[in-house]
């Protein structure tokens, strides 16, 4: 099975990220809310990287 690769995947965990960080810091408190939403977005730029990275690799740039 060939594996996919997806942009959906970093952006999704960014956008949730930015929603808990909003919903917690709403409802619990500030503290809460910003570990969450950091926490997501650093999985965010993390699989982000290694998405760059493998698509780099599979494509290269190749210059003459």
């Amino acid at each position: 099975m060939p594996r996919v690769t997806t942009w959906k995947v970093p952006v999704g965990l960014w956008l949730s990220g930015l929603v808990a960080k909003i919903v917690l810091s709403l409802a619990v408190s500030e503290t809460v809310g910003s570990w969450v939403g950091g926490t997501l977005g650093l999985l965010a730029l993390v699989s982000g990287l290694l998405l760059a990275r493998e698509r780099s690799r599979k494509y290269g740039t190749e210059r003459e």
